[in-house]
């Protein structure tokens, strides 16, 4: 049996947000990552990212229970063309974390120095170079907020793929660089920030795809595979014939259940 698939899956807690993704609307987001330990300094980011992973279908259920029944799968080869890659899972006495806290703090030391001085493209992309690393870490295992809840979860279990944006992101005055990742208390002190960030996320960093780059769709039972069924065929970004295509990769999390 193998222990990873060969697609890449999305998972959402809503009907809505699958018709969204349907419809094209599909950008990363800013998601709260905890730590247990610091990491640069700190203990609560906010990462503009948006998550995969690759856990066999067979397995895929417990996944499920807290990410959402609500899903698609995309082809890896889709992925790898579009710069999703698996993250690294760091434990506080770990070498990497211990590296990773060295050479990345100095990196971001010494670049924030050197644009706060001078200014450059080059400072300002070392800046956004050194934190697309760190957006990619993520603690083997920790708590978790789901629901209003916090969680115990082994995130190692989940076999996680990342989206981060490979280039900054632009506002109407300029060039925003320091948006792949924020403090949390930067959001608490001003929650407006963060849906202004993600507005800003959603139409310069765009995630496409074309219909053959679609593996599975997943949603909760019969019902909902009915009312996506017809939703998809009012939709205006496939022609009649993906339309059908689409529609044949619908799955219920029933018959993964039953049948994988």
């Amino acid at each position: 049996m193998a222990i990873s698939s060969n697609a890449l899956f999305h998972f959402v807690n809503k009907r809505e947000y699958l018709e969204k993704i349907l419809k094209g609307d599909f950008a990363p987001r800013y998601c709260l990552e905890h730590f247990d330990f610091k990491l640069l300094q700190l203990k609560d980011i906010y990462i503009l990212m948006k998550c995969f992973c690759d856990i066999p279908l067979s397995q895929i259920t417990n996944h499920t229970k807290t990410y959402g029944n609500y899903g698609i799968g995309f082809t890896k080869e889709w992925g790898k063309k579009n710069g999703i890659s698996p993250i690294i899972y760091v434990y506080k006495s770990s070498d990497t974390y211990k590296s990773i806290q060295r050479i990345y703090s100095d990196n971001l030391n010494e670049a924030y120095n050197e644009y706060q001085k001078k200014k450059t493209e080059t400072a300002r992309n070392k800046i956004f170079e050194a934190l697309s690393i760190i957006a990619y870490i993520k603690p083997i295992e920790g708590k978790m907020e789901r629901e209003g809840e916090s969680i115990d979860v082994l995130f190692y279990n989940e076999r996680e793929w990342r989206f981060v944006p490979n280039k900054l992101l632009k506002n109407n005055n300029g060039i925003m660089n320091e948006t792949l990742i924020l403090p949390s208390d930067m959001i608490d002190k001003n929650p407006n920030l963060k849906n202004v960030l993600n507005n800003l996320a959603e139409r310069n960093s765009k995630i496409r795809y074309a219909p053959e780059d679609v593996k599975y769709i997943f949603v909760k039972n019969e019902a909902d595979k009915d009312y996506i069924c017809n939703k998809l065929m009012g939709f205006d970004n496939f022609n009649e014939n993906q339309k059908l295509k689409m529609i044949s990769k619908i799955l219920t999390i029933k018959q993964i259940e039953e049948d994988f």
